[in-house]
């Protein structure tokens, strides 16, 4: 067994649920195309496809990690002919490799966002197909966004590991939820290292011990919070080029770059963090002067809130009825939840003659799938885009965009 079933998930995660969906997508298109006239719509099946698109995600986040673990296997010789053989087999008509094939589903929805925006774009506004093809559109855009911000998220939470494993003494977790890594930079001196995070800055010190036999470990020095951080650029003198200086209320240090570039960038980055987080600070402070009326930085403001509070709950207890203090009325009986739907097992026992009602069909898109091959569904040519191909089996086939393509227009 060249594979354990360990790799495998990671290799290949979610594909056969992308498999599954696109494979309907593909049903529903070709018995679209079956019935084909000039006013035939599309939008309204992508309109439904959209709400699933988003079972990408798990694919996408863990992308990086399937390559890497395909090219470690790709090490071991046997894995590697078992791979040449597979490239060479006469149904990999494009004589790919595996790793060409894991991407596909990465590029699949940027796709189906262009091939919409094709189709929209050769449409006529008269069309019946031109509002649905339009929301269609820009909803499958808005997914691929989504997925993008989550594959680097991904990203950067698989690179904050990987720095964090080299950093040695730091007295805080260096692994958080809302912590982003974002740069890292050798200084002059060449023994002394800068991190930055969404957060704060990060300064340590290269030993002379190697972590896993290649790179340096290093010793943490100091961090700088960033809502604390006052950054000063410091002019260029004979002793000293390309220096910042961190300063917060009780300390400050000198860094000095390689380069001028470096020191631009940091400041620029440095300046952009803390109009986040100052921008993210006033929202907070509005909401809370909203809520309770007063700025939460005044003198005694938490124990203003929660005497308050205490105020709210006691006058709240006093002013409901009598049966639901005691449990005695009809108000709101002992096994009511708000948060237990009435159709909910939790909460059935005036709700027998109901369960038909709210018992909801299975989605369309999940349900048992009885074809065994997947091919492709050429859509172009029905309105102008003669050389437009979408192979719908999660990303097994290529869209081509025309080099120039007719407008989609009624013939007078």
């Amino acid at each position: 067994h060249l594979l354990t079933k360990e790799d495998i998930k990671i290799i290949f995660s979610d594909v056969g649920l992308i498999e599954g969906v696109n494979r309907q997508l593909l049903n529903d298109l070709e018995k679209r195309i079956s019935i084909w006239t000039a006013f035939s719509s599309l939008g309204d099946i992508f309109l439904t496809f959209v709400t699933y698109l988003k079972v990408y995600t798990n694919y996408l986040q863990n992308y990086n990690a399937s390559l890497a673990r395909f090219t470690h296997l790709c090490k071991n010789e046997k894995f590697a002919m078992l791979m040449m053989e597979l490239k060479r087999h006469p149904d990999n008509a494009g004589k790919l490799d595996l790793s060409s094939f894991l991407i596909m589903p990465v590029q699949r929805v940027p796709r189906y966002n262009m091939l919409l925006k094709d189709l929209f774009k050769n449409t006529w506004p008269d069309h019946p197909d031109y509002q649905e093809l339009k929301n269609a559109s820009e909803s499958v855009e808005k997914v691929a966004l989504f997925l993008n911000d989550r594959k680097r998220e991904a990203e950067n939470a698989t690179k904050l590991v990987e720095i964090v494993k080299y950093i040695d003494g730091a007295p805080m977790n260096l692994i958080e939820a809302t912590r982003r890594f974002l740069r890292e930079s050798s200084l002059n001196d060449h023994k002394t290292v800068a991190y930055m995070f969404n957060d704060m800055i990060l300064i340590g010190k290269l030993t002379n011990k190697l972590f896993l036999g290649n790179s340096h470990q290093v010793k943490y020095k100091e961090h700088y919070p960033m809502i604390e951080l006052e950054a000063v650029d410091i002019p260029d003198d004979k002793g000293q080029v390309n220096v910042i200086e961190l300063r917060i209320s009780n300390k400050k240090t000198r860094i000095a770059f390689p380069a001028s570039v470096d020191k631009q960038i940091w400041m620029k980055d440095i300046k952009a963090l803390k109009g986040e987080l100052e921008t993210i600070n006033k929202s907070k402070q509005a909401e809370l002067k909203k809520q309770f009326g007063k700025d939460s930085n005044s003198g005694g403001s938490t124990d203003e809130i929660l005497a308050r509070r205490k105020k709210e709950k006691k006058d709240a207890r006093t002013s409901l009825p009598p049966g639901v203090l005691q449990g005695t009325g009809n108000v709101r009986p002992a096994s009511y939840s708000p948060y237990v739907s009435r159709s909910s097992p939790l909460n059935n026992n005036n709700n027998n003659n109901n369960n038909n009602n709210n018992e909801n069909p299975p989605s369309p898109l999940l349900s048992p799938l009885t074809r065994e091959s997947v091919g492709t569904g050429s859509i172009g040519a029905k309105r102008g885009l003669s050389t437009s191909t979408i192979g719908l089996a999660g990303g097994l086939s290529n869209y081509n965009r025309p080099a120039a393509s007719p407008s989609r227009r009624p013939i007078s």
